[in-house]
């Protein structure tokens, strides 16, 4: 009988723990994996000629009945595995075996890639011990689970290097920078506009300008530096929600953007140091702004009467928790959770109390809390990210977007400053945040 306590806490499980409670060998469901890229591919003669000895196996041993297709889902495999080990040093994708998570449409999926022939495909690697393929699971009472992941296994290193295959064949395809997810946050077409294309011309802009600009971590960086980064990746897109286009909207993509703050401080843009602003409080001011009110730059939103200043950062926690859920129904558990996965410490306050006292200080917006409007808000900010970017593209010089911070070189300070403001000004946002 599985651990019910355990599963509720998986994800601050060790390897061993997790192999313990789920009968899977340890070492494997790694948090510091990476998603299989399906755009990802090898290319060059010597990946032909590996690829039709790869096919050959399959069909002898009886593992691929159908020939059709393996050719660019074994690439797609091999490019994943051979990224795991060389960028990335040993770590693991993780994959679904969920058919659904495959609708792929043809402007994500440049390379046609299906759940049958790439589970085939996966699953015959497996069967000639050339992969490790190590299946997910998933607990709906607890919604607690891990996707399954393949780990390259010495036979197939050795086919490898007989090829001389190297990481310089990796080949990634571009897919469209402006991607729609529906209900079930999968992935889905749309109708272009005028609208649509304009935000697509934005990003290609920026993209462009990325490529070619020098954007590098010091020297010095990697005694700061907590994690394992590909640098390969400096291009944006933007993901809208829920079949709208007026719903999420935010920019992701680069590699900057999977640094911690501190570890930010060391990037460098053309050789020059840096310097990143961010808005204070910012989606409290875009509630106040959305009913047209000002909370004014001198209030901290995240400062309660009778709370201890030193739990500040989790009354802005529990803030933002309030205006994304859709209800205060799990608001403890979801607090328990989120505050274990920052690190913060859990005060001996009622949750309850805490809601109460939010739902108090901010009266004025107090339809907004527990109304999941948490995606409305991150399109306007990622609104005022659009002209952030394309301003400081017009001008020819990069600006690098984490959300709701930027980061430039250190000689556009003041530019940034003017420009930071000037979007809400143009958003007609009229509670302004405090720039820091």
């Amino acid at each position: 009988m599985l651990d019910e306590e355990k599963i509720r806490n998986i994800d601050k499980l060790s390897f061993d723990e997790i192999a313990d409670l789920t009968g899977q060998s340890s070492n494997i469901y790694v948090n510091d994996s990476f998603p299989f890229t399906i755009n990802l591919t090898l290319k060059g003669l010597n990946v032909d000629t590996l690829i039709r000895e790869l096919i050959t196996l399959l069909k002898t041993k009886g593992h691929c009945q159908r020939t059709q297709r393996l050719d660019a889902h074994l690439r797609v495999i091999l490019a994943n595995l051979i990224k795991g080990e060389e960028v990335y040093q040993q770590r693991y994708p993780f994959y679904s075996r969920d058919p659904n998570t495959y609708r792929y449409i043809r402007r994500y999926n440049p390379l046609n890639i299906n759940f049958k022939p790439l589970i085939s495909c996966i699953d015959g690697l497996d069967k000639m011990k050339f992969i490790k393929n190590y299946i997910g699971f998933y607990i709906r009472k607890y919604r607690r689970g891990k996707q399954s992941r393949i780990v390259m296994k010495n036979g197939l290193m050795t086919l490898l290097e007989k090829h001389k295959i190297t990481k310089e064949q990796l080949f990634t395809l571009p897919i469209d920078a402006i991607r729609l997810k529906d209900n079930k946050n999968l992935l889905t077409d749309y109708k272009d506009t005028e609208d649509i294309n304009k935000k697509r011309r934005v990003l290609e802009k920026h993209n462009k300008l990325l490529a070619k600009s020098n954007i590098a971590l010091s020297k010095s960086a990697d005694t700061h530096r907590s994690r394992i980064v590909d640098f390969s990746n400096h291009a944006y897109h933007r993901i809208f929600s829920q079949n709208s286009f007026t719903l999420h909207g935010r920019f992701y993509g680069p590699w900057w953007q999977s640094l911690k703050s501190h570890e930010r401080k060391h990037i460098k843009i053309d050789g020059k140091p840096t310097i990143e602003l961010d808005y204070g409080s910012l989606h409290v001011h875009l509630a106040y702004s959305k009913l047209g009110m000002n909370y004014g730059q001198g209030n901290d939103p995240y400062s309660i009467d009778g709370i201890d200043t030193k739990f500040r950062e989790v009354i802005k926690l529990a803030t933002l928790t309030s205006l994304n859920m859709k209800n205060a129904k799990y608001f403890s558990q979801t607090m328990t959770k989120r505050l274990q996965e920052d690190g913060l410490y859990i005060p001996n306050i009622p949750y309850n109390d805490i809601k109460n006292a939010i739902l108090k200080k901010h009266h004025s917006i107090k339809e907004f809390f527990f109304s999941g409007v948490g995606l409305e808000l991150m399109y306007v900010d990622s609104c005022v990210t659009e002209y952030i970017i394309k301003k400081f593209t017009s001008l020819n010089i990069p600006v690098l977007s984490i959300h709701d911070s930027y980061i430039v070189a250190k000689p556009h300070k003041d530019l940034l400053i003017k420009i930071m403001t000037s979007a809400f000004r143009y958003n007609k946002l009229k509670s302004i945040p405090v720039i820091k």
